[in-house]
């Protein structure tokens, strides 16, 4: 598949695309959780949708916080320019307080929503890798794969992937009666953390912090996150 998909007069990039039809796979696994659960009646995918609209709307008119002129001097560049890391940050920000507020409101308790989310994202992300390749670093073993030039090959990294998520999904399946309690959510972060790290090992990098890449400093976090909450609610629950 090309990188770029053009539908008339309007550009896509493919990566876009896909994402977005795996997000619909997580989204319809969401629902049917929510449905067999005690707030079935409860709005809480719509506000997930808002949460992440308020995402990608704050990081891709974010540049406009540091260059407001490119609104009078430049407006089309409102459609074509991409969002800062910044913009990203600060719109998960303001998506997690929205979110948090709209669950108060609602009386739903956020390990419901966070494990309901684990499982969303676990299988966005399977579906992404079963649908797309990505290459990772040059590689002799026998189940590399080639670009252009047979001759060289590079670790799949998409099939890695399949390989951490597929145990993981199956599992997480089997124990959809925990939703709610917060295991779910840390099995995800710690295990898939770890192994998204082990995976990162093939990829190309770029150091961002202590050796290590921006995307293996999220997992890092991501891992220790998983063993404090685990400690957390092992606690409230002998106490």
């Amino acid at each position: 598949m090309p990188d770029i998909l053009q539908f008339g007069p309007f550009i896509i990039k493919a990566d876009w695309l896909l994402w977005g039809i795996s997000a619909v796979a997580g989204y319809f696994a969401m629902q049917r959780l929510i449905k067999s659960s005690h707030f079935a009646d409860r709005s809480i995918l719509d506000k997930l949708v808002n949460s992440f609209m308020i995402v990608l709307l704050v990081w891709k008119f974010s540049p406009l916080l540091f260059s407001p002129s490119i609104l009078w001097n430049d407006p089309y560049r409102l459609i074509t320019m991409a969002g800062s890391p910044i913009g990203l940050w600060v719109g998960v920000t303001v998506a997690v307080l929205y979110m948090f507020k709209s669950m108060r409101r609602m009386k739903v308790p956020v390990v419901f929503v966070l494990d309901l989310l684990a499982i969303g994202l676990v299988i966005s992300v399977l579906v992404y890798s079963l649908i797309r390749w990505q290459y990772g670093l040059a590689t002799s073993l026998p189940w590399g794969i080639s670009i252009e030039n047979p001759q060289f090959k590079y670790h799949p990294i998409n099939v890695y992937i399949v390989l951490v998520t597929v145990p993981l999904f199956i599992y997480i399946w089997r124990q959809q009666s925990k939703v709610g309690s917060g295991d779910i959510f840390i099995l995800f972060l710690t295990y898939f953390g770890l192994g998204m790290m082990l995976v990162s090992l093939f990829k190309a990098k770029t150091i961002f912090l202590l050796g290590l890449s921006g995307q293996q400093v999220v997992y890092v976090v991501m891992m220790a996150a998983g063993v404090v909450l685990s400690i957390v609610l092992n606690k409230k629950k002998s106490g």
